[in-house]
C-alpha cells in the first residue's frame, strides 16, 4: 500500500467538491476546538478535542489508501462520474483535436504575400463533362447568335493579325543581302560615281516565326454569377468561338464547389503548410483542346452558378493543361465577376507569378458591375460592364501578348550617365 501513497496526493485534485467541503469542515472543527480549550470550557474542549483527534485520524487514512480505494478514484475520475470534478477523458481529447484542427485551418492571410496551392485532399474532386443534348445546343446557339457581331469583329481582327505575322519582312538598305535594293539604286550609283563603295546596297527578306497561340478560358461558376448568368455564358462564347474558328487550340472549363467536406486529422498533416481548402471542387469541361465548337456547343448552356469561388483550383487545372502545350504563346482568360475566396487569393497570386516565369500569361476578365477588382489581383486584366465591349478590349490584350509592335521597355527608377571618357 505504500506505493500508492504518492498517487493519493496527486488524486486529491480529482476529489469531488463535496469531499473538499467535508475536509474544510473538519479543519474548521479542529480550530474551534482549540479556541474552546483556551476559553477553559472542559466539555467543549473535550468535544472539540475528539473532533480534532478524529480529523487527525482521517488525515492519516488519506495517506494510507488501499488499492481498492485508489482504483475506485481513478475509475471515478476517468469515467466522469457525477461526484468527480474532472473533465471526461473523451471530451478532453475531443477538445484537443478540435483546437488542433482549427490551428491547421487558419485562413491564409492576404497581406500581399503568396501561398502555395495546398488542398487538404483531392480525393473528392471531380472533372465533369456536361451534357450536350439537343435542347442545350439550341439554347447555346441562341446565345451565340446574340453575340454574332462581337464574335465576327474579334475573328476578323485576329485573322488580319495572323496574316500579317505570316508575311516575311523585307529590309532595304543592308550591307549584305539577297539582291540589290531597288529603293537604294540611285544612292548606290551616286556612291560609285564618287569613288566610294556602296554602303547599303542590298535587300534582305526575313522569314518570321510561326505565331502559335493556345488559350485556356476559365469561367467562374460561383453563386454570385446567378444574376449575370446569361452575360457570363455570352462572354465565354465570345472568347472561345473566334479562336476556335481561326484554328487556335482552345480549352474551356468552369470551377465550382463540389459539395463535400473532409474532416481534417491533425496527426497526418504538415503544420508548416496551411490548407487553402478542405472541401471538394468540381471542374466542368465545356470544350477540350481538340474538340470543335460545333460538336460541343450544347455544353456551354450548362454553365452553373452555385456555392463559393474556388478560383485557385480552376486556375491550377488550366495551368496543368497549358504546361503541356508547345505553342509559342500560352494564354489563360479567367472570366469572373469579382473576388476569389479569401484563402484562395494569395494562392492565385503565386500561380500568376509561376505562370509568368513559365511563359504563360494569365488575364483576368471581369464582367458586370463588380468586375474592376480583377485589376487588383491580375497583372493583365480586362473589365467590362457590357459584353459588347469585351471584343475590342480583349483584342488589345491578345495583340500585346502575341503580336507586340516593339519590344517592351523596363520602367526604371532613374537613368545613369552614359558619357564615355578616355582612360588616362
Amino acid at each position: 500500500m505504500a506505493k500508492f501513497t504518492c498517487l493519493s496526493s496527486d488524486l486529491q485534485d480529482l476529489s469531488s467538491p463535496q469531499e473538499e467541503q467535508e475536509n474544510s469542515g473538519s479543519g474548521s472543527g479542529s480550530s474551534d476546538g482549540e479556541s474552546g480549550q483556551e476559553g477553559g470550557s472542559s466539555s467543549e474542549s473535550k468535544g472539540e478535542g475528539q473532533e480534532s483527534s478524529g480529523g487527525g485520524k482521517g488525515a492519516s487514512q488519506e495517506q494510507e489508501l488501499t488499492q481498492e480505494e485508489v482504483a475506485q478514484m481513478l475509475l471515478q475520475a476517468m469515467g466522469g462520474g457525477q461526484g468527480s470534478g474532472a473533465k471526461d477523458l473523451s471530451e478532453a481529447l475531443q477538445e484537443a483535436l478540435e483546437a488542433a484542427r482549427d490551428d491547421l485551418m487558419q485562413p491564409v492571410t492576404d497581406d500581399g504575400q503568396e501561398a502555395p496551392w495546398n488542398p487538404y485532399t483531392t480525393a473528392m474532386d471531380k472533372v465533369v463533362r456536361p451534357s450536350n443534348g439537343e435542347s442545350g445546343r439550341d439554347s447555346a446557339r441562341r446565345m451565340l447568335d446574340s453575340v454574332r457581331q462581337e464574335v465576327a469583329f474579334l475573328r476578323a481582327r485576329l485573322r488580319n493579325k495572323f496574316l500579317e505575322a505570316k508575311q516575311p519582312r523585307v529590309m532595304h538598305g543592308v550591307r549584305q543581302g539577297e539582291a540589290l535594293s531597288e529603293r537604294r539604286l540611285a544612292d548606290s550609283w551616286a556612291e560609285i560615281q564618287s569613288g566610294i563603295a556602296p554602303t547599303r546596297p542590298d535587300v534582305r527578306t526575313v522569314r518570321r516565326d510561326k505565331v502559335g497561340i493556345a488559350v485556356a478560358v476559365v469561367i467562374d461558376e460561383s453563386g454570385s454569377m446567378q444574376r449575370r448568368h446569361t452575360e457570363a455564358v455570352k462572354a465565354l462564347l465570345t472568347c472561345c468561338s473566334p479562336l476556335d474558328e481561326l484554328g487556335c487550340p482552345t480549352l474551356a472549363i468552369g470551377f465550382r464547389d463540389g459539395g463535400s467536406y473532409e474532416y481534417i486529422d491533425p496527426a497526418h498533416v504538415d503544420q508548416t503548410r496551411p490548407f487553402h481548402r478542405n472541401e471538394s471542387i468540381a471542374i466542368d469541361l465545356f470544350k477540350g483542346w481538340d474538340e470543335p465548337m460545333r460538336t460541343c456547343l450544347g455544353r456551354f448552356s450548362q454553365v452553373k452558378a452555385t456555392g463559393s469561388t474556388p478560383m485557385a483550383d480552376g486556375v491550377q487545372f488550366a495551368l496543368q493543361a497549358l504546361s503541356e502545350r508547345t505553342e509559342r504563346h500560352r494564354i489563360m482568360l479567367v472570366i469572373t465577376d469579382g473576388e476569389p475566396d479569401y484563402t484562395h487569393r494569395p494562392v492565385v497570386r503565386r500561380q500568376i507569378r509561376l505562370a509568368r516565369e513559365a511563359g504563360i500569361t494569365i488575364v483576368g476578365v471581369g464582367i458586370d458591375s463588380g468586375c474592376y477588382s480583377v485589376g487588383t489581383l491580375f497583372d493583365k486584366s480586362v473589365a467590362v460592364e457590357n459584353v459588347k465591349l469585351l471584343p475590342e478590349k480583349l483584342l488589345g490584350v491578345i495583340c500585346d501578348i502575341a503580336f507586340p509592335r516593339v519590344p517592351g521597355r523596363t520602367q526604371l527608377d532613374g537613368k545613369m550617365g552614359t558619357k564615355v571618357t578616355r582612360a588616362a
